[in-house]
């Protein structure tokens, strides 16, 4: 989430439709190239339905949006999260410590001394890219990101919002959890297979 207007420009590239008072729908971070989307004021139920999620998602209960805020449209990535150490000499939790937590090939997650950002999964043969999203950063890590640029992460309420994106349902696009699998990239079967990992370990749907 972004705190103010100063070093925000509107995308034209990706289309600088206006949303109310003005304001553009799409705008980028100069100094690191994120995109943030608006999101307007509103008025939803947070929590899960009754027969999904963990209790402490229960009872649904409206929530007030009072305000209009950006928010990033993807994750922070590699290539930006390299920027910020290039500028800051920052170095991450699991550097310092020398110990990130990582997905073994049995499907388990355990620390691993060789574990960070920019080697998330040291025991895999795992090609790294810019674009992916950046990992094995811990919520300290991401507040001094945040502190640099001026950021801050969204509310609990934003954040739901922004991904319910206006849908009543367990997740944004319905009920069953499988049904994901054609919405983005998970550590699934496609996993599984690559890595020989049990397909039918929980973690992979």
């Amino acid at each position: 989430v972004y705190k103010r207007q100063v070093m925000l420009r509107s995308v034209a590239d990706l289309g600088n439709s206006l949303g109310s008072d003005s304001f553009a729908i799409r705008v980028v971070h100069e100094q690191t190239g994120i995109v943030f989307r608006l999101l307007e004021p509103g008025e939803f139920r947070i929590g899960s339905p009754d027969e999904y999620g963990r209790t402490d998602e229960h009872p649904r209960y409206k929530v007030l949006i009072s305000r209009r805020f950006y928010v990033a449209e993807t994750p922070i990535t590699v290539a930006q999260w390299r920027v910020f150490e290039g500028q800051t000499n920052y170095k991450t939790c699991a550097e310092r410590m020398e110990s990130g937590i990582t997905l073994c090939a049995d499907g388990r997650w355990r620390t691993h001394k060789k574990a960070r950002w920019d080697n998330p999964i040291p025991q895999l043969e795992f090609e790294l890219h810019g674009t992916h999203p950046v990992t094995q950063v811990t919520w300290n890590d991401v507040q001094e990101f945040c502190k640099h640029y001026t950021f801050r992460l969204p509310t609990e309420a934003e954040w739901e919002y922004a991904c319910r994106a206006g849908t009543e349902s367990a997740y944004w696009w319905g009920d069953d959890p499988n049904a994901g699998r054609k919405c983005g990239k998970f550590c699934d079967q496609s996993f599984a297979r690559k890595f020989g990992v049990d397909p039918d370990f929980p973690h992979f749907p």
